[in-house]
């Protein structure tokens, strides 16, 4: 029964954990699914990219809503000033966006199995950080984590946030594989 807890809450917070489950249904589960169905093949040029298709920044879009929420759930169980309880939720959901938009672009001009499971891989990642913060905001009372008890889980939300800012960067915007020209 913990399992169930963990997944979909208890009591009033039910509600939340099934608004939470909606959001990962339609801004990661939907876009995932339909942009499995673009993937190219390795050395396959991929397609140029509809407008329709940058819907997948719904996916950094839902992860950062859903860690700015449970983000202002948590802090409220954090042992730290009142204003940084406000803040540190919003910086941290606006890093996940701003980090997760270029991951999630990748996916829609690259068109490529690898950026498809990274994409996977983050959000999975992302749902369980937030999974767990709403496990401390509703098996905690208030003010009663130290910050030094949260540091484990903010090295959780800092590393997809590094590892898609990364992606982001040393990936080449080109997409189509080299030309070689051969000279006669």
């Amino acid at each position: 029964m913990p399992i169930i807890r963990f997944l979909l809450g208890t009591g009033v917070w039910i509600f939340w954990y099934l608004a939470f489950w909606f959001v990962v249904l339609v801004s990661v589960v939907m876009i995932l699914i339909m942009f499995r169905g673009e993937l190219k093949q390795s050395g396959e040029k991929p397609a140029t990219p509809s407008p329709a298709s940058f819907m997948v920044v719904m996916i950094a879009t839902g992860l950062g809503f859903l860690t700015l929420v449970d983000g202002l759930l948590f802090a409220r169980v954090v042992a730290m000033p009142g204003w940084l309880k406000i803040v540190a939720p919003i910086v941290v959901a606006i890093g996940v966006c701003v980090s997760l938009f270029p991951v999630n672009i990748l996916l829609a001009t690259h068109q490529s199995h690898p950026m498809f499971w990274l994409n996977l891989a983050l959000s999975l990642e992302l749902i369980g950080v937030n999974l767990t913060m709403l496990h401390f905001a509703r098996t905690h009372a208030s003010g009663a984590m130290s910050p030094n008890d949260v540091i484990p889980l903010s090295v959780s939300i800092v590393l997809p946030i590094v590892i898609s800012t990364v992606v982001g960067i040393k990936v080449p915007e080109d997409p189509s594989p080299k030309q070689q020209t051969t000279s006669q």
